[in-house]
Formats: structure tokens, C-alpha cells, sequence
């Protein structure tokens, strides 16, 4: 699976743990070739906040000011969201001290493709 993909099953994942139904309420893009991945994702309204809210429980370094309907999704943040999404809850709490600095291994992410 690519990271495009690995990101965006990870993002529904985190927002039906939340309770809520965002299929089609978001687009990735990605704009770079590194195998990190740098990705923009557009999310459109009226399920943006809570979006963004379900997000950022559970990545820290997911972005604060999400006024723009465009946010930018560094390689680090792409990690963190992969990693909450494939942590059970109980796991996810115990990670809550993960910064955006702490990179998932390239492996994990390749072995994923």
C-alpha cells in the first residue's frame, strides 16, 4: 500500500473511532516525491472541525490553526497519524508524549507500499 493510501485509511480510521462518517469529506494530495511524504489535505466543510478535532486527540503534532480548508501534513505528522491509527486506544494514550520529531522508521512506512 503507498503512503497516499496508508494515510488516508489511517484518517478514517481515527475519525470512525470518533464516531464520525468523513468519507469524502477529505482529499490528499501529495507534493513531493521523498518517500516521507509531504501531502496537503483539503477537507471540506461542515465536517472540518470535527475533523481536525478527532485528528489532533490523538497526533500532537497535527496542526493547530486549521482555518484554512488546505493543511499542509509534514512527514512527521504523516508518521504520527499512520502510527495512532494503527495503535489500539489504550496504546495511543500511552504515546501521547510523541512529537512531531520522532520519526516512524522509512521500513515501517515501506512495508506498508
Amino acid at each position: 500500500m503507498m503512503t497516499k493510501e496508508l494515510l488516508e485509511n489511517s484518517i478514517m480510521k481515527i475519525s470512525k473511532q470518533a464516531g464520525l462518517e468523513m468519507s469524502g469529506t477529505f482529499h490528499l494530495t501529495p507534493v513531493s516525491r521523498d518517500p516521507g511524504g509531504l501531502f496537503i489535505m483539503e477537507v471540506m466543510r461542515p465536517g472540518k472541525k470535527h475533523l481536525c478535532e478527532a485528528i489532533r486527540r490523538v497526533v500532537t503534532g497535527f496542526p493547530r490553526d486549521t482555518e484554512s480548508s488546505c493543511i499542509v501534513l509534514l512527514p512527521q505528522v504523516v508518521d504520527e497519524i499512520i502510527l495512532a491509527a494503527q495503535s489500539g486506544p489504550a496504546i495511543r494514550k500511552s504515546r501521547a508524549g510523541i512529537h512531531a520529531n520522532d520519526r516512524i522508521p522509512s521500513s515501517s512506512c515501506n512495508r506498508a507500499r
